[in-house]
């Protein structure tokens, strides 16, 4: 899977104006109306008389989704051909919404008497019901639980609004993976995801996210019912312990006797840093029905397993020895565990001085000397 970033040409976007003509100032035609309107003193009290309130207006038929509208002014202060290109260039090459949706605008100016009317033509390159679909997005967080919804209800496209972003390219990718890998069980069948900035710079952008999959919505769903009932069966198979430490090592100790690691996939994974096609091999369904996966797998097979034994946890992309890893981290009662499925390190085992197993759970002081991760992206404060 690759990021490929789709940024139109904005600073080539076409200015549309009716006729085709053009005034002296190039961006809106000038001509006398004909004859007097009626009701000019309601039309005075209601005219936009400055830049701010021009502005606001033409981005709320801008949200609205609207082709067409007439804006009265009257006492107009500053120069408004001026303004009117300075409003122009903003809605098209740095307004976020704007610059997702707006093909061009353009602007026919009348004069009646002391008072101007401006009527605005927008093209637009998305349909009202596109601009209107666009989610609102306060902080990383809502995106993330958003993004999650999408990758359970297998949808394709979604467009997010964002107020505040300040993530890098990679740094947003890993933040939609970590939405992915927080679907567990639904975690199935991904084949590419790519986003598109509007605009490429700023904290205010729009944000278009698409995603393709393997196989239709039908044939994964089965998948993912597959995956649940294997979850349930594994849970009646393991030891009923009491605590959260215990429980969380025969999670790992089930899925080390009960899965073959793939090592050529999780190679792969190492290679392509998690962003290759997920097949089955890399998926719980992978590990949890077909009882082969790389690393990738086992790991989303022991959050589908702690969910269903009630922990709180999150799959995390990371990295050990300079490489990429994978592993759980899951809420206890202790603070932050981390369970690292295919971990080499040995310990004594509790009360048998002569009997050496794997050590699989470590506290977050441990996991902090032993793995690295983007604090940015993961927050375990």
């Amino acid at each position: 899977m690759t990021v490929r970033k789709k940024l139109a040409a904005l600073l080539c976007l076409v200015l549309v104006l009716p006729g085709g003509c053009r005034s002296s100032g190039e961006y809106y035609v000038e001509k006398e109306h004909a004859g007097q309107l009626d009701g000019q003193a309601g039309l005075s009290s209601n005219a936009i008389g400055n830049y701010y309130t021009l502005q606001t207006s033409l981005q709320n038929m801008i949200r609205s989704g609207r082709m067409s509208d007439k804006i009265r002014m009257s006492g107009y202060q500053g120069d408004l051909d001026e303004d009117l290109e300075e409003i122009r260039e903003y809605f098209t090459t740095v307004y976020p919404l704007g610059v997702y949706a707006v093909q061009g605008i353009g602007y026919d100016k009348s004069r009646v008497l002391s008072e101007t009317e401006i009527s605005v033509t927008v093209q637009y390159r998305r349909t009202a019901e596109e601009i209107r679909s666009v989610v609102e997005i306060a902080g990383t967080a809502e995106f993330e639980r958003y993004m999650t919804e999408c990758f359970r209800g297998f949808e394709e496209h979604k467009v997010f609004s964002f107020n505040w972003f300040t993530d890098s390219d990679e740094q947003f990718m890993q933040r939609i993976m970590k939405s992915w890998m927080a679907a567990a069980e639904y975690a199935v069948g991904l084949r590419d995801i790519s986003f598109t900035f509007y605009p490429e710079q700023g904290y205010r952008r729009i944000v278009e996210v698409e995603i393709k999959y393997l196989d239709d919505a039908q044939q994964l769903l089965r998948q993912v019912q597959e995956v649940r009932a294997a979850v349930l069966e594994a849970q009646q198979q393991m030891p009923q312990v009491t605590g959260e430490r215990e429980r969380l090592e025969e999670v790992g100790a089930w899925l080390a006797a009960s899965v073959v690691p793939d090592e050529e996939a999780t190679r792969v994974v190492r290679e392509t840093e998690g962003l290759q096609k997920k097949t089955s091999v890399y998926t719980a369904y992978g590990a949890m029905v077909e009882g082969t996966a790389a690393q990738t797998g086992i790991v989303l097979a022991a959050e589908a397993l702690c969910r269903q034994l009630g922990f709180q946890c999150q799959a995390v992309i990371g990295q050990m020895d300079g490489s990429v890893y994978w592993w759980l981290a899951v809420q206890t009662d202790e603070g932050w565990m981390h369970l690292d499925v295919l971990s080499q390190e040995m310990q004594m085992a509790a009360g048998q001085e002569q009997n050496v197993v794997p050590k699989r759970v470590f506290t977050h002081q441990e996991a902090e000397s032993r793995f690295s991760w983007d604090e940015e992206v993961y927050d375990f404060s």
